[in-house]
């Protein structure tokens, strides 16, 4: 009987599933630049702001999650393009 109520869900193909990680790769990476945008939004305003005492301090403060959000964007960048 369950066998007949149970509804079948289809087996995946390797492309979908790769499709799918691929989708679930770029969503993790945005989200990683979603929560790391208020850093990114202090520098630019320190900079348009002309502040460079501000922008010395906010880069030592931050420097590995500026580049950390560049290897993100390139990394959305290529999975992209394939």
């Amino acid at each position: 009987f369950n066998e007949l109520t149970t509804p079948k869900i289809p087996e995946l193909t390797a492309e979908q599933k790769a499709a799918q990680e691929k989708a679930k790769k770029i969503a993790e990476y945005k989200k990683y630049l979603q929560d790391t945008d208020y850093i990114a939004a202090k520098i630019a305003e320190a900079n348009f702001n002309c502040d460079t005492e501000e922008l010395v301090e906010l880069h030592k403060q931050y420097d590995s999650v500026i580049l950390q959000r560049k290897g993100w964007r390139e990394a959305i960048n290529k999975l992209e393009a394939n």
